[in-house]
């Protein structure tokens, strides 16, 4: 973890698994609270049994299930791994905060790492314009997501990256016309 600023777990730690379960969970936890003492924090995965669309307000998700207490005591944050599909499957837009079905405000995964990432706070504040997140705003309407610019200056032509890293526009080291 040399030069990390955060680790980002794509994970949901929710059980132990095989038969060496016990020493797996106390190697990983282990591995946790170093990362942990040297200032870099964990940001781990969490789901729950369903991504409810409540039309014009934030998605709620109910059930959240993260890791086990012992991995999520030891985490600096969580953040959502679900991915909100339309009605045909099709990804076009994407929660980056919903709301737990205790009323708490969970980001994205990908929010928390550019968050932890940056040293910001990792709970967003929420307003009618968008995200407020680590002192900038992320457009959104007021469900909290993000749509998905599927340009054509994103499609990997020659000379240009087909991926641009959300630190790249967060940091705007981007030129805008790139998403026009």
């Amino acid at each position: 973890a040399a030069g990390a600023s955060a680790i980002v777990w794509d994970v949901i730690f929710a059980s132990p698994e095989g038969s060496d379960g016990a020493a797996g969970n106390a190697a990983l936890a282990g591995a946790l609270q170093e990362l942990r003492d040297a200032g870099i924090p964990n940001i781990l995965g969490v789901d729950g049994t369903s991504l409810v669309d409540r039309s014009g307000r934030l998605s709620r998700l109910d059930n959240p299930a993260g890791a086990i207490p012992t991995f999520d005591e030891l985490a600096g944050a969580g953040g959502l791994v679900k991915v909100d599909t339309d009605t045909d499957g099709v990804v076009r837009s994407t929660s980056i905060v919903v709301e737990t079905d205790d009323g708490r405000f969970l980001p994205s995964l990908s929010l928390a790492a550019v968050l932890a990432h940056r040293g910001a706070q990792i709970q967003p504040v929420i307003g009618p314009e968008g995200v407020q997140a680590g002192g900038r705003l992320v457009p959104t309407g007021p469900e909290g997501k993000m749509r998905l610019n599927w340009a054509s200056g994103l499609d990997g032509a020659p000379g240009r990256r087909a991926v641009v890293s959300a630190s790249d526009v967060y940091d705007r080291a981007v030129d805008p016309s790139r998403f026009a």
